[in-house]
């Protein structure tokens, strides 16, 4: 969620000829500020207040380093001068200098420890540094020293938000369009809040206000297709985020959600291209073979040696690692590098293919290319090799193992109700299969590892758990895969044990939430990349009921 922060002129300086310069400069006639700022210097060299208003000038002409440096060198000269470290803090701030923009609001206010703008802005510089807790207590007491500026109230919700308080935030963004309902990017916040609630109509509502106050505020757009998006209504949603790269084409985040809209309606060829917009949302590092020579899907790599670099979360590396055996197929020398988690389940996608752990990240290849890129030099959907399933295995000994310990009696299906923490949306509650758990020999046995099990202590069904011995250890999956071979069915919400039924061809029934991931397009109840996955869709947002009353009856039949 974007904020406001404060940057006020510096205060009005005293001496007659000085005063007539910072009119100038009050006035936008910063040509003739400058020069008689420099007329002053040339009488006075060490004015700390000439610096520090002609630093400031810099600054708004541009030219940003030079005016740092001036306004550090009035600090120098006159270290107590209070307004030099604020607007040096602001300065900073602006430039994306965090800690150095913290640093000097703390010298500020160690100067005059009661000024609300600076720990506005203070705040601002703590939450930008991920440091949430410290920036909330920051406008908490800018509040409680002015509580009459709606940015601070926006600022505050934006911390809010970071922490995962949403409806604290929602007040917070209240606040701020109560005491200056003009402001866009109150309104934006407050629909950005009321979207993480799966209050879509009204986060709609919000965006469309905020947008209708700015039409040039481009993160408007975005956030308001992201609404759209998660309201099904798709061919608005690539609207508004074609509107936001009208309005700043360089922008990483409508690229992407853009490339998910064309993802989710089938057309791939263009959305393959525009996902490649992930890679500028992320640390310039995050991906270590930027500068490399990267394989396009142009050039012959036979007998090349290809890198493929793993990418995103566990389920995108099951889904997409097929790609790699395609690699192979053109004669290529394979690299693939995976979480270490999951390398000893990779290692049986293909013995042609030599799967590592990022600990053997290779020095020596001839092309490179993230995992997430393969679609794209392959130029196509999903329809050409969806067939190619299994290309995951379970071993064998394992499978044995827990067979013996399950038994073979019932109908058994495994179940998987918890997804991670980055969209629990996605989840479901575990009382939604009780339709299910109460058909005759029905055996529900849990697949879930790491998830929060208080709802499996309150159930009144009886689900079966696995000890604390399933998939313990460094290598994950490799139980999961083989208690999933000894199962009937697996019911899943929307994860990576979804993915890996699909890989390895085992029956799947995905519970799919209205607005799904792009991989699963719309419409279909069959999955174009898992042949013997079946989906299952929310008729509205949040309707899990409707779900699993289909999935009983279908179970039934």
């Amino acid at each position: 969620m974007t904020a406001g922060w404060r940057n006020p002129l510096p205060s009005r300086p005293g001496g007659l000829v000085l005063e007539k310069a910072f009119t100038l400069h009050q006035r936008g006639r910063l040509r003739e500020a400058e020069a008689a700022y420099q007329q002053l210097l040339r009488q006075s060299p060490k004015n700390a207040g000439v610096l520090h208003l002609l630093g400031w000038l810099m600054v708004q002409k541009g030219q940003t380093a030079r005016g740092i440096d001036l306004i550090r060198h009035a600090i120098d000269i006159d270290p107590k001068r209070f307004f030099a470290h604020r607007d040096l803090g602001n300065v900073l701030l602006q430039s994306g200098r965090f800690a150095e923009a913290l640093a000097s609001y703390d010298v500020a206010l160690a100067l005059k420890p009661d000024v609300a703008g600076i720990f506005d802005n203070r705040g601002t510089a703590l939450r930008m540094l991920g440091r949430l807790e410290e920036a909330l207590a920051s406008h908490d007491r800018a509040i409680v020293l002015d509580p009459s500026q709606a940015v601070t109230h926006v600022n505050h919700g934006s911390a809010l938000a970071g922490l995962g308080r949403f409806s604290e935030a929602l007040e917070s963004f209240d606040q701020a369009i109560a005491l200056d309902s003009s402001s866009a990017v109150a309104h934006s916040n407050r629909g950005g809040a009321l979207h993480r609630l799966e209050r879509f109509a009204e986060a709609l509502e919000s965006h469309d206000r905020a947008i209708a106050l700015a039409p040039q505020l481009a993160h408007a757009h975005i956030s308001r297709g992201q609404t759209l998006a998660e309201l099904g209504r798709y061919a608005e949603a690539l609207g508004a985020f074609d509107r936001a790269l009208v309005l700043d084409p360089g922008s990483a985040e409508a690229q992407f959600e853009k490339a998910t809209m064309l993802l989710i309606t089938g057309r791939f060829r263009e959305g393959w291209q525009a996902y490649e917009a992930r890679r500028r949302r992320v640390a310039a590092d995050a991906f270590h073979s930027q500068g490399r020579l990267q394989w396009t899907g142009r050039e012959d790599i036979a007998g090349k040696i290809l890198f493929i670099e793993g990418e995103q979360g566990l389920g995108d590396m099951i889904q997409f690692c097929r790609y790699a055996a395609m690699c192979a197929d053109l004669g290529a020398r394979v690299i693939l590098i995976v979480r270490e988690s999951q390398v000893r389940l990779l290692q049986g996608l293909d013995p042609r293919i030599d799967v590592r752990p990022a600990a053997g990240w290779p020095t020596d290849f001839d092309y490179h290319i993230p995992l997430m890129s393969l679609p794209m030099a392959f130029d196509a959907g999903p329809e050409g090799f969806a067939a190619r399933t299994p290309y995951l295995r379970a071993e064998g000994e394992r499978v044995a193992l827990w067979r013996r310990r399950i038994g073979t009696e019932g109908f058994k299906i495994g179940i998987c109700w918890q997804g991670g923490p980055g969209n629990p949306a996605r989840s479901f509650p575990l009382s939604a299969l009780e339709e299910i758990a109460s058909q005759p020999s029905v055996r529900l046995i849990s697949l879930q590892k790491g998830a929060e099990f208080g709802q499996l202590n309150a159930s009144p069904m009886d689900v079966e758990t696995l000890g604390e011995g399933y998939d313990a250890g460094a290598h994950g999956f490799l139980d999961a895969a083989a208690v999933m071979e000894t199962m009937d069915l697996v019911i899943s919400c929307d994860t990576s044990l979804a993915h890996l039924a699909g890989a390895l061809a085992h029956p799947v029934w995905v519970a799919l939430k209205f607005a799904p991931d792009w991989r699963y397009l719309t419409g279909r109840e069959d999955c174009v990349w898992y042949p013997t996955m079946r989906l299952f869709r929310q008729d509205r947002p949040g309707d899990w009921q409707s779900v699993f009353t289909r999935m009983a009856a279908a179970l039934e039949r």
